[in-house]
């Protein structure tokens, strides 16, 4: 038996006097109808091997034509290279495999397409899986033209971003380019000394690597840049999902959980190296392009 229009109405008012009343007073409380899907499956013929943010407005003007006005997208967090999208190794950093090439701040048009475009070739779109080597292969030349173009990187746009997001960049950063160094292993298996954040040790890496700690920053500026272009109109509302992952080392089955925030906070490492086993990762949710979520360290 449907619910009559007086349940639904019921319904709204309580949505709309709850603890999360400022969301639905922003989206709407009414009915609708919504899609759910992986961002890596919204391809276009302009993606390289997976779907990327700019593919977003596209579903966005297929829902707007067809009455949908709510866009659910799976978790967008960096996964590092193991795939798992509700095992995030960050809370607050995006993935860089969904970045669109042709659309970075501060680059020169038109001088990588060749480059882009054989890497469209190498990993097609439209194949019946996605061919997750796409992430190594775009890192290896966004560094390329990271190198070439950092001299016009629009400076104040990426240090205002990097100051405003220092609370957790700059831990997310260092974690990134230790586990790079260290053939992606978890922090868990670690030298001693940048296992247990001592200070020391931390500055003399930042040190040593102060040009990939740079990269990983200008990764996520990118990213922000992308995401937020894909704001969608008043008429679709967006918001996705957020891993929170646990901190433990797992059996040698699973290998090491592999989050920054296990990392960053001394209770969680502690946690971790004296508990042999893992806790599943929880999803949060977020609304908007441009939504964080608090309380835990990155």
């Amino acid at each position: 038996m449907p619910p009559t229009t007086e349940l639904l109405n019921d319904c709204y008012q309580r949505l709309l006097s709850g603890r999360a009343s400022w969301q639905w007073q922003r989206i709407g409380a009414q009915r609708r109808a919504g899609v759910t899907a992986p961002l890596f499956s919204v391809f276009s013929e302009a993606s390289c091997g997976i779907g990327e943010f700019p593919d977003i407005r596209l579903l966005v003007d297929w829902c707007r034509k067809t009455g949908v006005s709510f866009i659910q997208l799976l978790p967008i967090n960096d996964v590092g290279f193991a795939f798992r999208p509700y095992d995030a190794q960050s809370m607050f950093a995006l993935d860089p495999m969904h970045l669109r090439l042709h659309h970075l701040r501060g680059v020169e048009p038109g001088k990588w397409d060749n480059a882009i475009q054989a890497l469209r070739e190498r990993f097609p779109t439209g194949r019946g899986r996605v061919d997750y080597r796409i992430k190594g292969a775009k890192l290896e030349l966004l560094w390329r033209i990271f190198e070439e173009s950092a001299a016009k990187i629009p400076a104040a746009g990426m240090t205002a971003y990097i100051k405003d997001n220092a609370y957790w960049l700059e831990d997310y950063a260092l974690f990134r380019a230790i586990k790079e160094q260290h053939q992606e292993r978890g922090w868990t298996d670690w030298p001693r000394e940048l296992k247990e954040r001592r200070p020391a040790a931390c500055e003399t890496f930042v040190r040593s690597c102060s040009r990939t700690l740079l990269f990983q920053k200008w990764l996520q500026w990118q990213l922000f840049e992308q995401l937020r272009d894909t704001t969608p109109p008043r008429t679709v509302s967006s918001s996705w999902a957020i891993c929170r992952s646990s901190s433990r080392a797992t059996a040698p089955m699973s290998g090491p959980i592999r989050t920054t925030s296990s990392w960053t906070s001394p209770r969680a490492r502690r946690r971790t190296c004296s508990t042999p086993r893992a806790n599943a990762g929880a999803c949060r949710r977020t609304t908007g392009p441009l939504s964080r979520t608090t309380g835990m360290t990155p």
